[in-house]
């Protein structure tokens, strides 16, 4: 009868583990993609919120008083 040795068997645990270690990084990987996304979602919501705010309170003080607001942008593009 052949008798298995311990280190036939410690070969086998750790290929195994290795295995299922690259199993968990590929995971990981997937995982940061995915927040990485949503980061720069995120991102751009809070970008376009602070450009209408900053939109509307250049509005309140440049507004003439009957509420109307000159949008005249010739002056920016020279």
């Amino acid at each position: 009868m052949s008798r298995v040795r311990a280190r036939g068997i410690t070969m086998i645990l750790v290929i195994s583990l290795m295995g299922m270690i690259s199993i968990t990084f590929v995971q990981m990987a997937r995982s940061c993609s995915q927040m990485s996304l949503q980061t720069a979602r995120y991102y751009c919501t809070n970008i376009e919120a602070n450009l209408l705010a900053s939109g509307l309170a250049w509005a309140k003080v440049h507004g003439q008083t009957d509420g109307t607001v000159s949008l005249d942008t010739g002056s920016i593009a020279s």
